[in-house]
């Protein structure tokens, strides 16, 4: 009888070691053996937020190394044309909706840039970044993303959000974007409109455009709508200086939703003889169907001027259906197009 004791805690006291080492393990390893890819800071106080910046994320990568991961992309800031992007630090923050975790950078040449961003005048080609994470330094979920900027002559910082996100499961490190659940919830955008029946701008503006797609997400309940769309009424005034919204409006109510913006080089190599900056036309727009009654909804789109703030509507010439089976895309003057436009 004590021998059978005696073995069965010991069986129990290997159990419990095995058990703790599993779930204690790689954060121990991390802590005292891992020396790259880990935060340089957690849980700071994010500076003020910018919207005056241009950027793109590439991936998240597996290196040869195990467990170590490399995010890539580029960002510049258009906020003071006066500033290198050499000028600047920049930092990437993952966040949670407990805390933050900041990482250093590594600055790369990207060329393609300055070629598609030559009409601010800056010397961008150094605006690439990675940044090296290593796997097990992040527990597991989903994190939302974000850059923080330090100028490295007056130390004045500031932060932009990114629409992306990464997530973290047993084996990998993933980069999503709003198409995912998990990144929707963490970075707040779940399709709600940001405003309903607030004043549309009577000033209207010259575009040319293009609705492309309208695609569920989830259970026919979430969708995202893509496009592109670029004011052409002056030419030196670049896609990238305007913030858009999409709304929605039947007989009776209008429906704002924020709209992100997309990089889009091919809508610039398209209309090329226009000599316009046109990277910045695309948008990308997340819609609740539980945010709307049953009908249709004609669409159109606020561009905001980030230089002034001044606005204008411009008719998409589109209507979104609700119906039972869920949202559906027409063009305007069918019959599942019947409203005028506001």
């Amino acid at each position: 009888m004590k021998q059978f004791t005696h073995h069965a805690w010991l069986h129990i006291g290997i159990a419990s070691i095995t058990i703790v080492y599993v779930i204690f393990g790689p954060q121990l390893y991390t802590q005292l053996f891992v020396r790259q890819g880990k935060p340089v800071a957690r849980n700071v106080t994010l500076p003020p937020t910018s919207t005056a910046v241009q950027y793109a994320l590439d991936g998240v990568d597996s290196t040869s190394s195990q467990g170590f991961y490399l995010l890539t992309g580029w960002a510049f800031q258009t906020a003071d044309l006066g500033v290198s992007v050499n000028d600047y630090v920049r930092q990437i923050v993952l966040l949670t909706e407990s805390g933050n975790y900041t990482f250093q950078t590594d600055t790369v040449a990207r060329k393609f840039v300055q070629k598609f961003y030559s009409q601010y005048g800056l010397d961008v080609t150094m605006s690439g970044f990675s940044t090296l994470i290593y796997r097990d330094a992040l527990r597991l979920g989903t994190y939302g993303l974000g850059l923080v900027f330090t100028n490295v002559e007056d130390h004045s910082t500031f932060f932009v959000g990114l629409d992306q996100c990464v997530t973290r499961t047993p084996n990998h490190l993933l980069l999503e974007d709003l198409g995912a659940a998990a990144c929707r919830a963490i970075t707040k955008n779940k399709g709600e409109p940001i405003a309903i029946n607030s004043p549309i701008p009577d000033r209207s503006i010259s575009v040319q455009m293009n609705i492309e797609t309208l695609n569920t997400l989830e259970n026919n309940e979430i969708y995202q709508l893509s496009g592109w769309a670029f004011p052409t009424a002056d030419k030196q005034i670049s896609s990238g200086s305007f913030e858009r919204k999409i709304v929605l409006s039947n007989a009776h109510d209008d429906y704002f939703f924020a709209a992100r913006t997309v990089p889009r080089f091919d809508v610039q190599e398209a209309f090329t003889v226009l000599g316009m900056d046109l990277v910045e036309s695309g948008f990308t727009s997340i819609v609740s169907a539980n945010a709307l009654e049953k009908g249709s909804y004609h669409m159109g789109l606020i561009f905001t001027y980030i230089g002034d703030g001044k606005e204008f509507f411009v008719d998409a010439n589109r209507c979104i259906t609700l119906t039972e089976d869920g949202l559906v895309l027409v063009a305007a003057g069918t019959p599942g197009c019947p409203y005028p436009s506001p």
